[in-house]
């Protein structure tokens, strides 16, 4: 990783805000959102990802075991791995409100805390392929339905799902 630093500089030449050291810029928090796109993409297949019961789909997108995830899953690992599909061509932008936090895009290596994560998240799909997959987490402190709003190819209005984590929605 290369750090660059930018200090602004008066007229007599010194910085007017000096610049903190870098162990300090490598502990702030992540920015609030993140993208994802074709080159960050994970490889599977998931015959019949939009048809099954067990997965949470809102148009393009679907969450491969969305439906419902138990209350002692949530409790022990504070959410839920969840394989996220979009189809191909597609953008789909994902925001959380509240708590809850998205664990897809760049991470810090590691345990991903919820300080680690982000409120939103786009995905935008390879374009020839059928679906494209990323691998990653929905965190919660505790169970709860967590209210997620679905931006889809540039909607300015969401379409709302609920994912039951540990509790029904």
């Amino acid at each position: 990783m290369i750090l660059v630093a930018i200090a602004a500089v008066g007229c007599g030449g010194s910085s007017s805000t000096p610049a903190r050291p870098a162990a300090a810029r490598e502990a702030e928090p992540p920015p609030a959102e993140a993208t994802e796109n074709c080159s960050t993409r994970s490889e599977a297949t998931f015959a019949g990802a939009y048809k099954s019961p067990r997965n949470l789909v809102v148009g393009p997108l679907a969450l491969v075991g969305g439906a419902y995830t138990d209350p002692g899953t949530v409790r022990e690992f504070g959410g839920n791995k969840f394989p996220l599909l979009v189809r191909a061509g597609r953008t789909v932008t994902i925001r959380v409100a509240g708590a809850a936090r998205l664990a897809y895009g760049p991470l810090p290596e590691g345990e991903v805390r919820l300080r680690d994560a982000y409120r939103s998240v786009t995905f935008k799909a390879c374009r020839r392929r059928g679906t494209t997959f990323w691998s990653g987490f929905v965190l919660t402190p505790e169970p709860a339905c967590v209210a997620l709003d679905v931006y889809i190819d540039g909607s300015l209005v969401p379409r709302r799902a609920g994912l039951a984590l540990g509790r029904r929605c």
